[in-house]
């Protein structure tokens, strides 16, 4: 094999490496940047359904004790249990002329059945179907039956015989605590949507399992909800919520959906929440579930689902299309520049040698030319000259290719490196001197400063790594973490950092006390950049102990938080930035982390101060963490 193929080979192989590292790197911080934004799509439906159902159970105790608190309802209900036929239609017309208003308000408040239960299960009044009654819930509606055996309150998600609700039992008493009835305060899926809708601004699907009701059922005249085939899973129902809710959303989702169907499925099997996301015409579709569990044995036989377009999942998938893509035309020219600079190093050879022969021959005529040797020998010293400037040229050229190394701040010396490695396999395979033991060599430090670049990802990543093992760390240490991440870019921007930090240690989650810092000190610096170049940019972090409590102060030169949102930092989706630069959680996750995970506080303020002799005017945040 000729010299120039193996070379060839080589350049081949080092080229398919790099960029093979470079594609599995950005893959997996892809993946996670959308496993994060899927995640808050999650979260965003879990906190607005749990608060739908707070509000929901608020309703219904309400309701519940305005109705024990009606003389009138508690006389006629104590009269049930000694009354006949006759008598006991008389009580039920009553009770409904009694409560009708009452229902009525409860009607606008998202309540859907208001309904009296006797102790043997049998119905006595619906308020929203009053001339139906008699009929026994006993093997029907297992709430009725365990609050009128045990004569206690339950809650929770349930069928009926025509419908699902989420149920709230209560049991009556009257003044001497002897058992009445049962009353039931139930809501509809219906209204869970149109909150989310109206309120949350939340597209959601109320799938019910199919097998929840029997099939008659679903063809019934009376079913109080309407129903659907669900396109998400062929085991469950779909509420329909209006006439044109089918072809705006059901025929829609049935292209949107096609691509995840199967993922969908094997999820839902799992019972457990989950999100995905699909593409249909370059838009990002996210599908959040959230399972619903049955009020009898917590098994999931319903789901709440909501869809949403993401574009931050949009822009992350070009910009990972375009980073990979600039990375590959970017070495492919590097190496192309190598192999050329190469070839022209093998024909520089070629033209030395035949130099060199003509030289030979100049010696010889030389010996027989000596009258002309002065001369010639200056004619030989020229060309000789002018050969090491072409060398020199092409050397020159040759170290171009260093400027690849400017492509990332973070990865610059780790090229540098790898390239002088590379080149160090080339002069040895020009030079025919390759021992397999220089190549390995060679290779291994190539592998190391790959692996650094690895490594650089991988400290982007340990800051969101899941760890939720509390440890015993040192504040100063983890302060350098978070600046290690900043460095390069602050140095870029001349921002000084001023550290102030007394040795102290803490028992929490490192990992989310690092992101907590790593929000604040990002949010000072994405202010200051927008300062005038000539301004000075400074950030302040101070850590001491006060009254058993760490104090740490991080202050910057920005000028202040406005004082017309200063209110409003900590709130979750509130953002000052254009849309692509912020999503609104950063500091809103730094005061979760901060309240909840280490019980302490956090506020800002805006303060004026001093340093070297000149006033400035900044955001400050003062976070108090105790040590105990």
């Amino acid at each position: 094999m000729s010299k120039k193929n193996k070379t060839i080979i080589l350049l081949s192989i080092l080229f398919i490496f790099i960029n093979s590292g470079v594609y599995i790197i950005t893959e997996i911080n892809k993946e996670q940047r959308i496993q994060s934004v899927l995640d808050t799509h999650l979260v965003k439906l879990k906190t607005n359904y749990e608060l739908l159902m707070h509000y929901q159970k608020v309703t219904a105790d309400a309701a519940y004790q305005s109705t024990i608190n009606k003389k009138d309802v508690i006389d006629i209900l104590k009269k049930v249990k000694k009354a006949d036929k006759y008598e006991l239609d008389i009580l039920r017309e009553k009770l409904f002329d009694i409560l009708k208003d009452k229902y009525k308000i409860l009607k606008s408040k998202g309540v859907l059945q208001y309904h009296f239960v006797l102790e043997n299960n049998e119905v006595f009044l619906r308020m929203h179907k009053p001339s139906k009654y008699g009929d026994s819930l006993s093997h029907i509606r297992y709430s009725f039956e365990y609050t009128n055996k045990t004569h206690k309150r339950i809650s929770g998600f349930e069928k009926g015989k025509t419908t699902h609700g989420f149920r709230n039992l209560y049991p009556i008493f009257d003044e001497n605590n002897n058992y009445l009835c049962s009353l039931e305060i139930s809501f509809s899926s219906d209204y869970l949507q149109d909150n989310l809708t109206n309120i949350s601004k939340i597209h959601s699907h109320f799938l019910v399992n199919k097998h929840i009701f029997d099939v008659k059922a679903w063809k019934r005249d009376d079913m109080i909800l309407e129903y659907t085939q669900s396109f998400e899973n062929d085991d469950f129902m779909m509420s329909v919520m209006e006439s044109d809710y089918k072809k705006e959303h059901i025929v829609q989702n049935i292209k949107r959906l096609k691509p995840i169907k199967e993922q969908i499925r094997e999820n839902m099997e799992k019972e457990k929440e989950f999100s995905l996301y699909t593409l249909f015409d370059d838009t990002s579709l996210v599908v959040s579930f959230y399972p619903i569990k049955n009020i009898k044995d917590n098994k999931t036989v319903a789901w709440i689902v909501s869809y949403d377009n993401d574009d931050f999942i949009d822009m992350t998938l070009k910009m990972n299309l375009y980073f990979q893509l600039t990375i590959f035309i970017i070495f492919l020219i590097l190496f192309y520049f190598v192999y050329i600079v190469l070839n022209q190093k093998e024909i520089l050879d070629m033209q030395v040698k035949e130099k060199t022969k003509k030289l030979l021959q100049s010696e010889q005529k030389l010996q027989l030319l000596n009258e002309s040797l002065e001369m010639r020998i200056v004619e030989e010293v020229k060309k000789n000259q002018e050969k090491d400037r072409i060398l020199f040229q092409q050397s020159k050229m040759a170290s171009m290719g260093e400027m690849i190394g400017n492509i990332a701040h973070q990865w610059r010396q780790p090229i540098a490196i790898i390239s002088m490695w590379a080149n160090n396999i080339i002069v040895d395979v020009d030079m025919e001197e390759v021992e397999n033991e220089n190549l390995k060599k060679y290779a291994n430090k190539i592998n190391e400063q790959t692996t650094h670049l690895s490594q650089t990802i991988d400290d982007f990543r340990n800051f969101f790594a899941p760890n939720k093992e509390k440890v015993i760390f040192n504040l100063n240490n983890s302060i350098d973490k978070t600046m290690s991440l900043l460095n390069a870019s602050f140095k870029t921007h001349s921002i000084e950092v001023i550290k102030k930090i007394e040795e102290l240690e803490i028992l929490g989650l490192e990992n989310e006390f690092t992101q907590a810092m790593l929000n604040i000190i990002k949010n000072s610096k994405d202010v200051l950049v927008t300062l005038p170049k000539e301004s000075r940019r400074l950030i302040f972090i101070n850590i001491y102990l006060k009254d058993s409590n760490i104090i740490i102060e991080i202050k910057d030169n920005g000028g202040g938080v406005p004082e017309n949102i200063m209110d409003k930092i900590f709130e979750p989706y509130f953002t000052t930035k254009h849309k692509s630069q912020g999503t609104g959680i950063g500091l809103y996750m730094t005061e979760t982390i901060i309240t909840k995970h280490f019980n302490g506080k956090i506020l800002v303020d805006n303060v004026k101060y001093q340093y070297d002799g000149v006033t400035y005017t900044g955001a400050r945040f003062i976070i108090k963490l105790p040590i105990k």
